[in-house]
């Protein structure tokens, strides 16, 4: 395991955090007053259940979603009760554009999830079949050459050094102790 400690451009997040681990959500959501502890889905699954048999399906840490709602729209620690629907419908940024345009097919809570963790799990198939490739980022004006999977599907997903960067800091916040770090 690299040193995840500080934030390298280049490793942001081992490969072994990328894959589906036994978690509460639900314990996390508590732990942080959080309105998703309480909140059903449109199929009438608590959030938390959903989540977790999505991610168990598709052999994701629910972790990786719970970091993204937080760095595209702090959901985890700004909300104690349910939010405007528009806030839902972005809440992981999938379909939002730099240039300000929205593909309206990822509009929705349910399929913002969805959508997170295809693209996330997508992009980590691709590195792992097809290899590492570089990768344009910061508007194109710089290239970074990943060295692992996790850290090559987090730059597909926001081809930003300051998204990774927040990625990390994010989970960094969340989940210190799989970074090798001690709670303080």
């Amino acid at each position: 395991m690299g040193d995840y400690k500080k934030f390298i451009a280049d490793d942001v997040l081992p490969d072994d955090l990328f894959y589906f681990e036994n978690f509460s959500v639900l314990d996390f959501l508590v732990k942080y007053d959080n309105f998703l502890k309480d909140y059903r889905m449109p199929n009438g699954l608590l959030f938390d259940t959903y989540l977790e048999m999505k991610c168990l399906e598709n052999n994701i840490n629910a972790k990786i979603i719970l970091v993204k709602m937080q760095c595209e729209q702090s959901l985890i620690t700004k909300y104690k009760t349910v939010p405007q629907q528009k806030i839902l419908n972005k809440a992981l940024g999938v379909g939002k554009y730099d240039d300000g345009t929205t593909n309206e097919i990822f509009t929705g809570f349910e399929r913002q999830i969805n959508g997170a963790i295809n693209t996330f799990k997508k992009h980590f198939k691709q590195a792992e079949v097809n290899g590492i490739k570089s990768i344009k980022i910061n508007y194109g004006t710089e290239e970074i050459k990943p060295k692992n999977c996790f850290t090559y599907a987090i730059y597909k997903y926001t081809p930003h050094k300051a998204g990774a960067k927040l990625f990390w800091q994010v989970w960094r916040m969340f989940f210190k102790q799989d970074l090798g770090i001690k709670r303080c």
